[in-house]
């Protein structure tokens, strides 16, 4: 019963059909846990061996098909040209769907911690702070966000709150990342990240083919005349109004 659950982990992960969650915990396993490793690399060998088997009795099968006589060839053409025909709109639907995702792809990247030493010791002013940011550099993600939850709670610090949109972006929870971006553009105290916050909120609205409000954002940004991803702002502005 394990082995089958295992089986099934595995599979799941060959097909990218685990949450981005389970995705990370599962990578982290592998690469302490030798015995796992191994038995996933021979379970890999034997999904991937049987897949081009299927492929290759696919292949046979349509040759066959086509070889009988001529009405079944005439058949089949006719069938693959409808497909083909199905294919080429399905993917020009998806290109233009996800013209903004690549975008987003592209252009997205990892923010690092700049506002905290990743140190630990016993003379920490802010133990769960440090210990947040101890794990934001490891891209500890799973980990470091409930201890950013926690730190804020009890403090209210925009810097700090940025760094927790950013941990939600990298855990794939982009509608509460947007939420605290949202709040740090419109915040009247001081907040460092400002800049940061139209930039990937705009990415996000780009994520999700919001190209209008990802548009207006960028606008709003280089209004800021910053410094900060000045010349993408300017190419990502270009390629929307075009």
């Amino acid at each position: 019963m394990e082995d089958e659950k295992q089986h099934q982990k595995f599979r799941d992960y060959i097909l990218d059909e685990l949450s981005s969650v389970e995705k990370i915990e599962f990578e982290k396993r592998l690469k302490v846990d030798k015995a796992l490793a191994l038995k996933f690399k021979g379970y890999k060998e034997i999904f991937e061996a049987s897949y081009l088997e299927e492929r290759a009795q696919l292949k046979e099968k349509l040759a066959s098909i086509n070889n009988s006589n001529k009405k079944a060839r005439i058949k089949l053409r006719s069938w693959m040209t409808a497909a083909i025909f199905i294919l080429m709109v399905g993917t020009i639907t998806w290109f233009t769907l996800s013209e903004d995702t690549d975008l987003y792809n592209d252009y997205y990247e990892s923010y690092p911690n700049l506002l905290k030493p990743s140190t630990r010791g016993a003379q920490m002013s802010n133990l769960i702070l440090e210990q947040a940011f101890y794990y934001y550099d490891d891209t500890n993600f799973v980990k470091s966000l409930p201890l950013f939850i926690s730190y804020l709670e009890d403090n209210k610090d925009n810097d700090v709150s940025f760094y927790l949109a950013m941990n939600y972006l990298e855990l794939e929870d982009g509608e509460k990342a947007a939420k605290i971006f949202k709040d740090l553009i419109k915040a009247e105290t001081k907040t460092d990240y400002k800049e940061e916050a139209y930039w990937y909120l705009g990415l996000y609205n780009l994520k999700k083919d919001d190209t209008e409000n990802a548009l207006e954002l960028f606008k709003q940004m280089k209004l800021l005349n910053q410094q900060f991803k000045r010349q993408q702002v300017e190419i990502l502005i270009s390629k929307l109004e075009s």
